[in-house]
């Protein structure tokens, strides 16, 4: 709960307090409060951990914390993980480490750091001597960085790991003295030490936590877990505990008068809620802890919690085929996320046929209904169809084919405007494969993509305003995308949100070479994977999109 000159003041007089300074994800701080806070280290001798993630730092503030790292004979734990530092910064953190002696471990994940950087670094690591583990996992280092970086570990007998998952590299880098020699012990000391970083739903954390998981059964339900994720990731973002447990407090209130008995509707209500707890979004808690992909209780959670919005998924594809080899009208239902969806075309048939004999209809024995004796009632005079068990109803719709919604957005399309650093723009090769890990939100409205794109307008010239185009594929559609229009606090956005781990190709790059701005913002173009799972285990996991 401190404010930058309280904390400054406590890091210069030693504070016991300061021992282990959490700052991630504290966006309330501006670049002269970075700078002070970071200056304040070189004299102190109390703090054992420091971390501040999840927050632009400029090279200037970069250089700052490094004049501070040569003085500082304190700290051991340094964490700048999703920090936006480049090639330039991490020159700052390598002169550094040439002259500190008392930091052991050093994380620099989900950076920009590139080849450039990772040499630098390797030159500090033949001078350090302390330096036990430096995390680079999910940069933009290649093979020419990773074995430099490789070269540097083989003359440090100190250095224990060095992580390189998700880089544009294959395998990780392990090296230290302890598992030199030829002795059958420190092959298998190198085989244990090994950590996979995962590329795939399938080989992460979260993938396991959400395998076992089921949806929340009821409302209450819900809304204790959302009061469980929220408390446990506050302190992770420097949010204080009146500030969570207002947030936990204001969504639950929000979903027991709005969601009433439906789970689904309000997970949807938590995720597209615009409460937050000074700045941070109930969202964003889902969205570090995907990240992070650190199992436990409140990763579990967080999959219980997923299981209960991904149950808003739109239909998949593979009923649209048939709708071409039917005859006559089409017919459909309106499902959860307000799109019409086709009956199979056997069931159609039938539907058609007690249409003009009846105007009603009683059956257990549709196709869709196989294997659960579910007894429904179709009224053909308010186009009603009713689950006779729960109640629940649905909106019955006779159309032509060309009327059928299926599961995609308008012209196939939707968009995204975000602010990226140039660096990562450029990774947007064409023909680039990769995963995004989080939840990625895009709509089918160019105008509300252009109001965020507008809204989240920084005078910052290291930032390029990007438009990305999302193209599904025409006939497969995707088989892991929500539209939340339905389900949603903030209706009107048209927001079809990919699932975690989701995968895409880069069609067309950004032309950086014409002038841009806000209102013309460069343009990216990506395919959409319809099943991710076709996408193999080889390629980089984006941390920003």
């Amino acid at each position: 709960g401190w404010n930058s000159a309280e904390l400054c003041a406590a890091l210069q007089s030693g504070d016991p307090r300061t021992e282990s300074v959490m700052l991630d994800y504290c966006l309330h701080f501006s670049s002269r409060n970075r700078c002070d806070v970071f200056a304040a280290l070189a004299g102190n001798t109390s703090c054992r951990t420091f971390c501040f993630s999840g927050v632009s730092i400029k090279d200037p503030e970069v250089e700052v914390l490094a004049k501070a790292l040569r003085r500082n004979k304190s700290l051991q734990q340094l964490s700048l993980h999703h920090s936006f530092i480049g090639d330039i910064g991490a020159g700052h953190l390598a002169e550094a480490l040439k002259r500190n002696e008392s930091l052991t471990h050093l994380r620099l994940s989900n950076t920009s750091i590139g080849d450039r950087g990772a040499a630098l670094l390797a030159d500090a690591l033949l001078v350090n001597t302390t330096l036990q583990v430096l995390d680079l996992e999910y940069s933009c280092i290649g093979d020419v960085g990773a074995q430099k970086l490789r070269d540097a570990a083989a003359q440090n007998r100190v250095l224990t790991q060095i992580l390189l998952g998700g880089n544009n590299i294959i395998t990780l880098v392990l090296l230290g003295s302890n598992v030199w020699g030829p002795s059958a012990r420190a092959k298998r000391e190198v085989l244990d030490a090994v950590k996979t970083v995962p590329t795939m739903l399938e080989s992460s954390n979260f993938g396991l936590a959400y395998e076992a998981a089921a949806p929340f059964e009821t409302v209450d339900e819900l809304c204790e877990g959302i009061g469980f994720i929220v408390q446990e990731v506050a302190p992770a973002m420097t949010v204080a505990t009146p500030a969570h447990k207002g947030l936990a407090l204001r969504l639950q209130q929000s979903i027991r008068s709005k969601a009433l008995e439906e789970v689904r509707h309000a997970a949807g209500l938590a995720w597209t809620s615009n409460d937050n707890m000074r700045g941070v979004a109930f969202y964003q808690c889902i969205q570090h802890i995907l990240r992070e992909d650190e199992e436990g209780p409140l990763m579990m959670a967080c999959a219980r919690y997923c299981r209960s919005l991904n149950a808003y998924l739109v239909t998949h594809r593979d009923r649209q085929w048939q709708i071409a080899s039917a005859s006559g009208p089409v017919w459909a239902f309106e499902n959860d996320a307000g799109l019409k969806v086709p009956f199979l075309v056997a069931d159609g048939a039938i539907l058609e046929e007690e249409h003009e004999r009846a105007d009603y209809f009683e059956t257990s024995d549709l196709c869709f209904n196989e294997g659960h004796g579910t007894p429904y009632k179709f009224d053909f005079i308010t186009m009603i169809q009713t689950n006779q068990h729960t109640g629940k109803t649905r909106r019955l719709y006779r159309l032509e084919a060309a009327e059928i919604d299926g599961a995609m957005p308008p012209n196939n399309v939707t968009l995204r405007g975000a602010w990226l650093p140039r660096r990562y723009v450029e990774f947007f090769m064409k023909g680039r494969v990769y995963r995004y890990a989080g939840y990625l939100a895009s709509t089918d409205s160019h105008a509300v993509a252009m109001t965020f794109l507008q809204a989240a307008a920084r005078p910052d010239p290291e930032l390029v305003p990007v438009m990305f185009f999302f193209h599904f594929d025409p006939l497969r559609g995707c088989m892991h995308v929500n539209l939340l229009e339905n389900l949603t606090e903030c209706r009107g956005e048209r927001e079809w949100l990919f699932q975690h781990y989701s995968a895409f190709s880069v069609r067309r790059p950004a032309d950086l070479s014409k002038p841009f701005c806000a209102a013309m913002p460069v343009v990216i173009e990506l395919d959409v994977f319809p099943d991710s799972k076709e996408v193999g285990a080889d390629v980089p996991l984006v941390p920003w999109h």
